[in-house]
């Protein structure tokens, strides 16, 4: 039985949580991924607002206020896309159960099945992309941001990794299931290069150590 639709980024942190252990296929691990996303945009946007009009800082503040912007937005686009991936879920679902006892009906399933799973590749493939975009901004934050919050730059780096590979596990997923062979050839292109350069942006920020990083609970 289809579920009525629903906005999972509205849901409280535990109610999102229930949804995906109750036994459905949506919300799952795109929903899931686009979320810790979502979190890692947030996690860089505290540590500019911790170093943003601090004398110390002064001379990163306009540097620190457009990550600051880059990244809000980059969580804007996350966000829908947690209710995006389970609608997509929902659609191939739905193609799936499509009839097909005749031939016409064959086809229509076909063609549908087909432009859902292609949907349902886009939606975690735009995930990992925003993830990779806001890598960019871990980069910055480690090495200019308040030295007190360079773990906090780390812990963004580890979970968007991880983000990257769990949105690029569901694109291989669904692709493996197109007929068009060009198109899984230029999807599997663009997955490559994306984990190369989520492993390397990692790689760069859980080595990089910043003279003076330390906790301090009065960093604030």
């Amino acid at each position: 039985m289809r579920r009525q639709e629903v906005n999972y980024a509205d849901y409280s942190i535990i109610q999102f949580l229930q949804e995906v252990a109750c036994g459905q296929y949506a919300p799952g691990g795109g929903c899931v991924t686009a979320l810790v996303g979502a979190l890692c945009t947030a996690l860089i946007e505290m540590i500019t607002n911790l170093t943003v009009d601090r004398k110390k800082y002064a001379a990163y503040s306009d540097e620190m206020k457009m990550v600051r912007t880059e990244v809000s937005l980059l969580r804007e686009d996350l966000i829908h896309f947690i209710d995006d991936d389970a609608k997509s879920i929902q659609r191939v679902l739905d193609a799936q159960k499509m009839p097909d006892k005749t031939e016409e009906e064959r086809k229509e399933k076909k063609t549908e099945l087909e432009q859902a799973l292609y949907n349902a590749s886009l939606i975690p493939l735009n995930v990992a992309r925003k993830c990779l975009e806001t890598f960019a901004f871990v980069d910055v934050v480690i090495k200019r941001g308040n030295v007190n919050a360079a773990t906090d730059a780390k812990v963004a780096a580890v979970l968007l990794r991880s983000a990257i590979y769990g949105a690029i596990y569901n694109v291989q997923t669904n692709i493996d299931r197109l007929a068009d062979s060009s198109l899984v050839f230029e999807l599997s292109s663009e997955i490559q290069d994306i984990l190369l350069r989520a492993d390397e942006f990692e790689r760069r920020a859980i080595h990089h150590r910043k003279e003076g990083e330390t906790y301090d609970q009065n960093r604030r």
